[in-house]
């Protein structure tokens, strides 16, 4: 059976998380347009437009400066442009009932979290992250641990000692995909409890009414 590794002390068994997928809400049959693919399809290496608007309604949501989600928390799907019901993008998000968690992570600790996502670049790797309110670019040929040579928050460049607070799915916050690693012990926003995964993505998109998203280069390999 696989397992999602929270904790190097816990593991959730993935299928008791993934029978949430069977809620779906009254509205669930509610649609909103897409001008574009809307695809997950690669999130395990890079970024999708899915993830974009996942990572985007959960850093508005908590309004927070940053949102993050891993790719172990996105089906790989692809919607093609015209309507898509709330269901499908409820359905995209493997354990939709998650809760979302705000923690306060310094310059330093975004850096780490960011070198962690693309350190086995360019193979697949289900902690990549998906990513909003920041632009990073990384070059694969460096050394491990060194692979950031650009990282911006809000369009300024980030330091190391500022504190930003970020969105993630409840899982990530708890260290899955090895991110305790990363922020075990950090300050969680106790005053921010914005909800679930998909009830944010799925608010989020209801509220726009149309999406039109593209490949922005959020996070991006270096020019060779």
């Amino acid at each position: 059976m696989g397992v999602i590794r929270v904790k190097r002390w816990l593991t959730v068994p993935m299928a008791l998380l993934v029978l949430a997928a069977a809620a779906v809400p009254a509205w669930a049959d509610a649609v909103v347009t897409s001008t574009a693919t809307l695809s997950s399809e690669g999130s395990s290496k890079g970024e999708t437009t899915l993830g974009d608007l996942v990572a985007d309604a959960l850093r508005q949501g908590a309004r927070a400066d940053v949102g993050l989600i891993h790719a172990e928390m996105l089906r790989e799907v692809a919607f093609p442009p015209g309507p898509v019901s709330e269901a499908s993008l409820r359905h995209a998000i493997v354990v939709p009932l998650d809760e979302t968690v705000v923690l306060r992570l310094s310059g330093r600790q975004l850096k780490q979290a960011l070198e962690r996502s693309v350190r086995n670049y360019p193979a697949k790797n289900q902690g990549f992250l998906q990513v909003s309110g920041l632009s990073a670019t990384f070059d694969p040929s460096k050394p491990e641990g060194s692979r950031i040579v650009d990282l911006k928050v809000g369009g300024a460049p980030v330091a190391d000692g500022r504190v930003y607070t970020v969105a993630m799915p409840a899982l990530l916050a708890d260290g899955a995909q090895g991110y305790h690693r990363v922020w075990e012990g950090a300050e969680r926003v106790k005053d921010r409890k914005p909800g679930a995964v998909a009830d944010l993505v799925a608010s989020f998109a209801k509220a726009r009414g149309q999406l039109s998203y593209k490949v922005e280069g959020r996070l991006k390999e270096a020019p060779k």
